[in-house]
Order: structure tokens, then C-alpha cells, then sequence
């Protein structure tokens, strides 16, 4: 079959789905704003003091507290003390003298027992060694911090889901909670929205529901549509009588051809009648409409619909010329 694509990769992918992430490693790298509209404000992860803004995708420094303040990333205010658990002094009664700070690499504390003589970080091209006490170049010490992002999210901001278009996260009382867009939407990171899901690009399909079937009905050994594109299909390997697949294969046809769910296999794009957008894999050009009467086209920019334009009263679409023609056309997808 044309398309099929049984890749690890694409199984380790959706072998994931369903698994809330609470944590996120510390990277300068890893900019947490990927996930955020513009304009969105948080807590720079692995800093107390330190409020950031959300501009295209990057964290810029909004607010700075004083070295003794705390930033509040539900009010955006400075406040001189904190009942968050993540801004917490690392001392406890069993430490004594210097030990590192549990949120980034840089920090530290001098303890006497749970009481916090003092605080501070090293100098930005350095780390705190555990082993020495005392800062250290990187080489000499490896340090990894990770953070929970309702640590550092304000609660009920909504913010995107790597593995999941069709859902998004959400702080709801201080906990990671994975929500789900309506039927047809996917969760648009530009807006922080969901919106309908063809003007989202998305290449992280979601498994419908039962899309393998279920305990009473298997699907074994078939190829079934992803339910969300029209080039897109998943594989539904075959577990036995009544087991379904719970990680089927995502596959895709190539740019000239849908998946068509009744052949289970990828034929001519004229050929495949398909509800979802018919722009899918072709990045600018016309496309025939999937209105009855095959009088329509469509104009393609960036793999989505653009505009739909009607040939006229006496003209038909050529799917094969890309042209209105007055030549009568009958396909699949417009009959």
C-alpha cells in the first residue's frame, strides 16, 4: 500500500498520547513560551523573583522582584512572602551549610538546620557543585533541573499539548489537567483557542475514538482513516477476537492521493471523497471542491483552503488541467 509508514518513530509518538507530561526540563533551549499565545505571563521557570511575557514564542523579563520578594504568577505582583511550595527555602533541620537550590542549577542556600542564613546564585557561566559546595564551571559538575508547569502557569491559561491536537493543558487549582477541544476543533497556540481543524496545522493526529473498534468488534489487520485529513490513515494491527489495537500506526499518502477508507488504500485525489480539507498536501495551486455537481474549485495556500471559487452555470472543473472547462466533469469526490 502507497503511504504506509510503520516507523518507530510514529509508534513511539503516539505511544504517548494520553500521558499527562507534568514536568519540563530546565534548558535555555526549551523555551517555555512555544506553548503560550503572546502576551501570556508566567513565572521564569526556575526563579521566584522573576515574572516573564510571552512574545512570538519567546519569554521576555516582565517584572524583576527585589532579591527578598516573591512573584505571584496568579496576580503578576511582587509580595513579600509565598505559600507556593516551588518558591520554598531548600533548607530542612537535617542540612547544614551550603547546598544547592532545587529549582536551577545556578542557586544556592546556606543553612543552619531549617533556618536560611543566606542565598544566592553563581555567576551566570557557572553552577553550583553539590559535591564541593561551592560554584564550579559546568564541565566539572553535570546538573539537570526539571520543573512542573503548575509551577510556574498561572491557573485557567490554557496552553498547547505537544502530542495532541485535538486537546490542550490547563492549571486548574494548582494541577496539570489535560482538556479536550470539541469534536472538529484542535487547539490553535496563536490564539489559545480551539478552532476548527482545518485552518490549525497539525501533524500530530489524535486517535478517534474506537478507531480500532472495541471488545465486541475488533478492526483487525485494516487500514482505517486518522479522521482528521484526508491523506492520513492508521493502521489497525491484529491482536486477536476482540482485541483491539489500543497503538495503531499513523501512515500517510503521498501529496497526490487520499486515503480512501472503503478500498483502504490512497487513490488520485479526484477519485477520494473526503469532508475534511481538501488542500492537504498541496502547498499552493487549486484543488477540486467536494461539492456536488464537481463546478468548484479551490485555491490552496500553505496545505489549507484559502477560497472556493464556482466555475460558473455551463462549466465544470478539470481536476486533471487544474482549469474550468465547458467540458461536462464527473468525479468521485464532487458526484
Amino acid at each position: 500500500m502507497e503511504g504506509f509508514q510503520p516507523v518507530a518513530l510514529v509508534t513511539l509518538l503516539f505511544g504517548i498520547l494520553g500521558i499527562v507530561h507534568c514536568q519540563e526540563v530546565l534548558s535555555s533551549e526549551n523555551d517555555i513560551c512555544r506553548f503560550f499565545k503572546d502576551g501570556v505571563l508566567l513565572r521564569k521557570p526556575g526563579f521566584c523573583h522573576i515574572g516573564i511575557k510571552c512574545e512570538n514564542f519567546k519569554s521576555v523579563t516582565a517584572i524583576e522582584c527585589e532579591k527578598n520578594q516573591f512573584y505571584n504568577r496568579n496576580t503578576n505582583k511582587c509580595e513579600k512572602t509565598s505559600s507556593d511550595k516551588y518558591c520554598a527555602t531548600a533548607c530542612t533541620s537535617k542540612t547544614q551549610g551550603y547546598i544547592a537550590d532545587t529549582k536551577n542549577c545556578q542557586g544556592w542556600y546556606n543553612c543552619k538546620g531549617s533556618t536560611t542564613v543566606s542565598f544566592g546564585s553563581c555567576a551566570s557561566n557557572l553552577v553550583f557543585n553539590v559535591n564541593k559546595s561551592m560554584c564550579d564551571y559546568p564541565e566539572n559538575y553535570s546538573c539537570k533541573k526539571e520543573f512542573s508547569f503548575c509551577d510556574v502557569v498561572p491557573n485557567s491559561i490554557p496552553f498547547l499539548h505537544e502530542t495532541n491536537c485535538a486537546g490542550y493543558y490547563e492549571c486548574v487549582k494548582d494541577k496539570l489537567v489535560e482538556q479536550a477541544c470539541e469534536y472538529g476543533n484542535y487547539f490553535d497556540v496563536e490564539t489559545g483557542t480551539c478552532i476548527p481543524r482545518n485552518q490549525v496545522n497539525c501533524a500530530k493526529y489524535p486517535f478517534p475514538d474506537e478507531v480500532c473498534g472495541n471488545k465486541k468488534l475488533a478492526i483487525r489487520n485494516r487500514f482505517v482513516s486518522d479522521d482528521a485529513s484526508c491523506r492520513g490513515y492508521f493502521y489497525c494491527k491484529d491482536l486477536g477476537v476482540g482485541i483491539p489495537d489500543t497503538a495503531p500506526v499513523w501512515g500517510q499518502c503521498s501529496e497526490t492521493r487520499f486515503f480512501d477508507p472503503i478500498e483502504e488504500a490512497c487513490l488520485p485525489r479526484a477519485y477520494v471523497r473526503c469532508v475534511d480539507d481538501r488542500c492537504d498536501g498541496r502547498n499552493d495551486g487549486y484543488e477540486i471542491s467536494s461539492q456536488t455537481g464537481c463546478q468548484h474549485y479551490l485555491i490552496c495556500k500553505g496545505n489549507r483552503t484559502s477560497e472556493e471559487i464556482y466555475c460558473g452555470d455551463d462549466k465544470w472543473f478539470d481536476a486533471e488541467k487544474n482549469e474550468c472547462t465547458t467540458t461536462i466533469k464527473s468525479y468521485p469526490a464532487c458526484s
